[in-house]
């Protein structure tokens, strides 16, 4: 298995996960980086899926028909919520599949490889450990580049699955065991030893980082004020599409809990020349909170204390002045602010 083909199977299954579960909009700093690496259109069919055991080339064989069947399936997934759904669950049921019936195979392998990164891509980011720790540990001949890019996803996955001191640990070790590899991936891991301490602070149960700003309208925005409310700290902006469409849930819920004491700060990611686009959109929706907006975008204050690297991203304090809730929204968020709604103080 050459480097072309581990970075056009990589590459693959992260963009099958982009597109299946496109639900946020991210930094340039935080795509993956297996966007911007050299590839050719990759490859996947099913033929052999099935099978109970086979030889080696077999496996070889099966696999690469697979790849292609998951590449049609990137190419013909529907531009709905059901059909990005139906085609992930369809590309995990395949790539499981090939493992059951190809066990102990470099190509099986392979595929544990390629779901821990799906995983990550789709927010699952416990599935991504379990399969990434499974590669890893795998006691078969690996190439460097492929151990590298496990390496690194595994520090990701852990990271996204708040255990932060597994994933400085992890990061460190794919630093110190892989220097010569893509700059790119080597900036990334330093970069994500400092974002794992900082969310670390962010954990639930833990208190919010406190900012002192000025809203829209000058006045002064800050948590000390909300002291005994339930507030949502809401980054987003009007270039976000999913940000967008949450917002008209947001506003409902806004209008139904304030009079039991939920409140929202909004943190627009907006830049300096979309401030009337950004004031036409607030009054438009009868977003009736304080918005904070620096015209920095992706380089507002609070976002980078915050570590925000994709939006819509919220964090949900109760009462107490606790992170309870982090990124929910849709029925989930209905649901969280009602809970900490009924709590009492």
């Amino acid at each position: 298995m050459n480097h072309s083909k581990i970075t056009t199977r990589l590459a693959l299954i992260a963009a099958v996960g982009a597109v299946v579960f496109a639900g946020a909009c991210s930094s340039e700093s935080s795509k993956a980086e297996v966007a911007s690496t050299d590839r050719e259109p990759a490859r996947v069919t099913r033929t052999g899926a099935d099978a109970v055991v086979a030889q080696s080339g077999e496996a070889t064989q099966a696999y690469e028909q697979l790849l292609q069947t998951i590449n049609q399936l990137q190419k013909d997934a529907p531009e709905t919520q059901e059909g990005r759904a139906q085609a992930i669950a369809r590309t995990e049921s395949l790539l499981t599949k090939f493992i059951a019936a190809y066990p102990g195979t470099m190509e099986a392998y392979d595929a544990k490889f390629q779901l821990g990164i799906m995983y990550i891509q789709i927010g699952r980011a416990s599935n991504a450990v379990v399969h990434l720790e499974e590669y890893i540990d795998a006691n078969v001949p690996q190439e460097p580049d492929r151990m590298a890019y496990a390496s690194f996803y595994l520090a990701e996955a852990y990271k996204a699955s708040d255990k932060f001191n597994a994933a400085k640990k992890q990061y460190k070790v794919f630093v110190d065991s892989y220097p010569t590899f893509n700059p790119r991936f080597i900036a990334a891991a330093r970069a994500g030893i400092g974002e794992a301490e900082n969310m670390k602070r962010l954990a639930i149960g833990s208190e919010p980082i406190p900012f002192e700003v000025k809203d829209l309208e000058g006045n002064a925005l800050n948590l000390t004020k909300y002291k005994g409310k339930v507030v949502l700290i809401d980054f987003w902006a009007t270039w976000c599409g999913p940000c967008r469409v949450e917002m008209p849930n947001v506003v409902r819920l806004h209008k139904k809990f304030k009079s039991k004491g939920f409140e929202i700060i909004g943190i627009s990611l907006d830049y300096q020349n979309q401030l009337a686009d950004l004031e036409r959109y607030i009054k438009a929706n009868d977003m009736q909170w304080p918005q904070h907006f620096d015209g920095k975008g992706w380089q507002n204050g609070i976002a980078l204390k915050y570590g925000v690297k994709s939006i819509p991203a919220t964090y949900l304090i109760d009462r107490q002045g606790k992170i309870r809730y982090r990124s929910v929204r849709g029925a989930q968020l209905d649901k969280a602010v009602e809970k900490l709604i009924s709590e009492t103080s």
